[in-house]
This record gives C-alpha cells, sequence and structure tokens, in this order.
C-alpha cells in the first residue's frame, strides 16, 4: 500500500512538473501573417473565361485567434485578415480581373475558419480551411468550404518556415476557389 501510495505521488510530481515545465510564449514566436504567390508547389494555373472578381469581406472567425500552432511553444498569430485579403487578391495570377466591387463582378465574401501548422519529425504542415460566399453577378449566391494542406521540408526551424507552409496550403485553397470562380463565371 505504502509503495502504490509513493508510485502515485510521483506521478503526480512528475505531471504536474511537465505542466509547469511548458514553454511560454513570446513575441519570437509570433508568426508573422504575410501571403507570398511564391510559396506553392506548383505554377499559377491561368483559367480561361476568368471574369472580374472583387474581395467584398473577410473575417476571422477561427475558434482559436491567439495561435496558429505549436513547436515546443505556442507559435502566437498576428491578424489573418490582410493574409487571407491578399492570398485572394491574387486570383489575377489565375486570370481573373480582382477590382473593387462594383457591376459585373463576381464578389467573394470569405471566413478564416482555421489556419493551422504543426511538425512531424522533419516535416513542417499546414492545413487552411476557408468558408465563402460567392455572389454571381445575377445576385445569385453559392456557398462553398474550401481545405487546403501545405507541407514542406523544415530547414531551419525558423518561425518564418511556418508562414512558408501556411502559403502554402492557402495557395492549394486559390487552385480550388479559381475553379469555382470560372463554373461562376460561365454561369455554370
Amino acid at each position: 500500500m505504502r509503495a502504490a501510495t509513493a508510485v502515485l505521488a510521483l506521478g503526480v510530481l512528475l505531471i504536474g512538473g511537465t505542466a509547469a515545465a511548458q514553454p511560454v510564449p513570446d513575441e519570437s514566436s509570433r508568426v508573422t501573417m504575410k501571403f507570398s504567390a511564391e510559396d506553392m508547389g506548383h505554377p499559377a494555373v491561368r483559367l480561361a473565361g476568368a471574369c472580374p472578381v472583387s474581395v467584398v469581406s473577410v473575417s476571422d472567425q477561427r475558434p482559436n485567434k491567439e495561435t496558429v500552432g505549436y513547436d515546443f511553444k505556442a507559435l502566437l498569430s498576428a491578424d489573418p485578415v490582410p493574409w487571407v485579403g491578399e492570398a485572394l487578391r491574387n486570383l489575377k495570377a489565375h486570370g481573373f480581373a480582382v477590382q473593387d466591387p462594383g457591376p459585373g463582378a463576381i464578389a467573394i465574401r470569405a471566413t478564416l475558419i482555421r489556419s493551422y501548422v504543426w511538425t512531424a519529425s522533419l516535416r513542417i504542415n499546414a492545413m487552411v480551411a476557408l468558408d465563402m460566399e460567392i455572389q454571381r453577378p445575377n445576385g445569385t449566391p453559392v456557398v462553398a468550404k474550401y481545405r487546403a494542406f501545405g507541407s514542406k521540408t523544415n530547414m531551419w526551424g525558423a518561425t518564418d518556415e511556418f508562414m512558408t507552409t501556411l502559403n502554402y496550403a492557402m495557395n492549394n485553397v486559390l487552385l480550388k476557389v479559381a475553379a469555382d470562380l470560372q463554373k461562376a463565371c460561365s454561369g455554370a
């Protein structure tokens, strides 16, 4: 009985010690949310029949707005709304004329649901999820969900590598968005 109590006490001490030893995130772990069209594993596909589009709104509805992942300590998140907006404006790389809201343009309203990075061995992985409302020029809305993954080798262990991986995932989301926008342009 005494041995069982000692083992239980040691277990509680070890678990409590582990929880107390978790590193506290600081500003050095803040991920700068900056979009880069170059961070993709494929060339941008220019689509025929692309029409004018406008990014009307972008919002952040992630359950955890403080972090974008964990790598020995929490990776703090900067505001991702400008990052998502810049990514959507880069639909021009896929042949779309991105313009201010106006007649004849497809209106895009995007909501960031998830943006998360994690490590596995020497890989950095990222997932981005957007909910979007695409409003055709005739006023008909189409609601869609987009999820994409990105992965790269962790070469240096630098915080910037996490943003590069998030950009891989975002550029993969843009491929899916562009395909749906092309259908909306043709009226399909």
